[in-house]
Formats: C-alpha cells, sequence, structure tokens
C-alpha cells in the first residue's frame, strides 16, 4: 500500500484537488510528453514531431497501438478531445493555463494531431508533459460524465484505476514491497489506522509512504529496512504578501521582510533540515527556479531597506 500525505475526492484532471494527484495521473494516464529524471519532456505519446515554419504549428504523429484500459484507441481525436476537455469554459479547470498557448487542435489523420499556438511558444513541451495534462478516454468521459473522476480511464502501460474518496487501486505488472518484487493490485490511501504515514510504515500497514513529516526522518534513517528518498523542492512554502496595499506595495518593505527572516533556522529546527531557501515562488527543480535571490538572512540590511 502506498500512503499518501492527504484525501482528494476524485482522479479528475479538470479539477485540480492537491498534488498527490500526480502521482495516480503518471500511473493512470499517458501524456504526449513526459518529463524524464533531469526534468526534460521526451516523447511518450508522440513518435515524431515536425514544427513548421511559422514555429507556431506543431505536427504530433502519435504512437500506432495504443489503446485505452477501455479497449479504445489513442488517437488524434482523442488527444483532441482531451485538450478540449481542459480550456471548455464551463469546467473552469484550474489547469487550463497549461494550454493558453495554442490556439487550435487539429486532427490531420487518425494518428496525426496539430497543434497550433498563439505565438511562438518553444515551452509547449514542458507543458504538455504537466501531470494535468492527461490524455484520456472520450468514450469514458462521455459515458460516465460527472464519474468519470472516480473510475479514470487512461492509457499507462503498467496499469489502470478506480478512484474513490479517500483511496484508489492500480493494477500494475510488478510492484516493489519490502525488498522483493511481487505482483498484485497496489492501493493507495490517505487514511492510515495509525498516528502518522511513518508509524503506518514500520508496523507493515504501508510499502511506500508519500510526504513523510520532517521530524520523523531521523527515526526512519535509523531503521535499515527503510529507504528514506529526498526530493527537495517537491513543495515550496511562503507567504504571499499583497502588493496593493501599505505597507507592502512598496518595494523596499518587501524586500526588508525577506532579509529578516531566518530561513535557514525555521528550515533547522521546524523542518528537522528537509529543505533550502527558496530563489523564487517557484519549486526548486522547476525551469526558472534560478533567475531570483535567494535573499540571505540580514537584520541589518533588513533595517536600513
Amino acid at each position: 500500500m502506498v500512503l499518501l500525505s492527504r484525501e482528494f475526492g476524485h482522479l479528475d484532471p479538470v479539477d485540480l484537488q492537491a498534488s498527490d494527484q500526480g502521482i495516480l495521473f503518471h500511473l493512470i494516464f499517458s501524456y504526449l510528453y513526459r518529463l524524464n529524471k533531469d526534468a526534460v519532456p521526451v516523447p511518450d505519446l508522440v513518435e515524431s514531431e515536425r514544427i513548421e515554419k511559422d514555429n507556431m504549428t506543431w505536427t504530433l504523429t502519435l504512437k500506432k497501438g495504443r489503446t485505452f484500459h477501455d479497449g479504445t484507441p489513442v488517437n488524434a481525436d482523442a488527444v483532441k478531445y482531451s485538450i478540449d476537455r481542459m480550456v471548455d469554459p464551463e469546467r473552469k479547470a484550474p489547469q487550463r493555463v497549461l494550454f493558453a498557448p495554442i490556439k487550435e487542435v487539429r486532427v490531420r489523420g487518425e494518428h496525426v494531431v496539430q497543434l497550433v499556438t498563439q505565438n511562438p511558444f518553444p515551452a509547449l513541451r514542458y507543458n504538455l508533459a504537466h501531470s494535468n495534462a492527461v490524455i484520456l478516454s472520450p468514450t469514458a468521459d462521455r459515458k460516465l460524465g460527472k464519474d468519470f473522476g472516480r473510475n479514470p480511464v487512461g492509457s499507462a502501460p503498467t496499469a489502470s484505476s478506480s478512484g474513490s474518496p479517500a483511496s484508489a487501486s492500480c493494477s500494475s505488472a510488478t510492484t516493489a514491497g519490502r525488498g522483493r518484487a511481487r505482483t498484485g493490485r497496489p492501493s493507495f490511501s490517505s487514511r492510515c489506522p495509525t498516528r502518522s504515514p511513518a508509524s503506518c510504515w514500520s508496523k507493515g500497514e504501508a510499502d511506500v509512504a508519500v510526504r513523510v513529516n520532517p521530524l520523523d526522518t531521523a527515526r526512519l534513517s535509523a531503521n535499515k529496512a527503510v529507504r528514506l528518498l529526498v526530493a527537495e523542492g517537491a513543495r515550496n512554502a511562503f507567504f504571499q504578501l499583497n502588493m496593493t496595499r501599505p505597507p507592502t506595495d512598496n518595494l523596499k518593505v518587501r524586500q526588508a521582510l525577506n532579509y529578516a527572516v531566518d530561513k535557514d533556522a525555521i528550515i533547522k529546527v521546524v523542518l528537522n533540515g528537509a529543505g533550502s531557501p527558496s530563489r523564487t515562488v517557484l519549486e526548486k527543480p522547476l525551469l526558472g527556479s534560478k533567475a531570483i535571490g535567494p535573499y540571505p538572512y540580514d537584520p541589518k540590511e533588513a533595517a536600513s531597506s
């Protein structure tokens, strides 16, 4: 069992409720592109791409022979349907911004689709590799309607899934469990009979725990049966400042506040060392995260700002 950090109501990519949904999205759905271990977008459903001379028309040829878990084909119509579904104004999808650069989706053949952007947009592959940019089964969506999120149908090669308010199960060819490979249906849940994910794992009630409390890391690290993986930048914690009202409408005040906060002390005491000062509001692994800062702790600079 994989223990998630919080409960979510469904697995519909139109409505982003929690970042942990993305973990399941990647197990259930396929994408036009996926991010590799270096956070570089690489083809997933795409067999080949061609960017036309206008630098705004992307002609994508899809891999043949791929099917959704309901047996229907993954084709250009499904790509258009999935994108149109996300930008449908009636659905009010928070992540429709991913597709804002796209002006039109054209079906040019069963396995050929064209994405026409508003302007040249070289970062389009990154948008299409986002966890919410899934390609889903139009047949299942039309059939299930509002219940699609509880019974999502994608085309990930190793999994299918059904969702419920607190948990989901995915069928998979193989999964790792306590040092051995095994087959079956790994389950995902946000509920643990014990008090913490760390305790849940140590009591054998979970095989994997996601987003473990930093205060539990020392105890887990001491357990030789536990493999602790740290993904720095998986989440940013920050205070939002209203730039339209005094005193934080003043740039100097905002800079002073940044200099006045001892971020290293907060990380050491509150997060038990599990983190680093943010450079921007972007998470550390994301493109452009090194564009600003970080602001060092400097009370004198804060006072003089």
